[in-house]
């Protein structure tokens, strides 16, 4: 993956933005995040350990939809969320690391893709 992820300048930014993200306390800890992220994550195909098991029901199935289908998130999906007693900030908070998971996964996958064609292309 190394010569892609080299022409791309803003993933150092992205890397800082990652940092911070896992890092600093919120409405959410860290580790809620980072699971989070790993659920989204393997959804979307990525290679990683999944252990959402810290995740209520309601907030699993707001993650998933998030990561898979996130044009099908809907107000009740939100007032779910709400009627767990959940903030905005918590909310907030989960669906950017659900989205980060999501997108970060299809970024590994396109770029994997690209090595392997390329790499066939140094094959002929």
């Amino acid at each position: 993956m190394g010569r892609h992820v080299d022409a791309i300048p803003e993933l150092e930014m992205i890397g800082s933005m990652l940092e911070h993200l896992f890092s600093v306390e919120g409405a959410t800890t860290p580790q809620e995040r980072r699971t989070v992220e790993e659920r989204a994550a393997c959804l979307n195909g990525a290679d990683r350990s999944m252990n959402s098991s810290e995740l209520s029901p309601v907030v699993a199935n707001y993650v998933d939809k998030v990561a898979v289908e996130a044009y099908k998130v809907v107000d009740r999906d939100i007032d779910a969320m709400r009627d767990e007693g959940l903030s905005e900030d918590y909310i907030h908070e989960v669906t950017l690391a659900a989205t980060t998971g999501a997108s970060l996964a299809r970024l590994e996958r396109g770029l994997t893709i690209l090595e392997e064609v390329e790499g066939g292309d140094n094959q002929s």
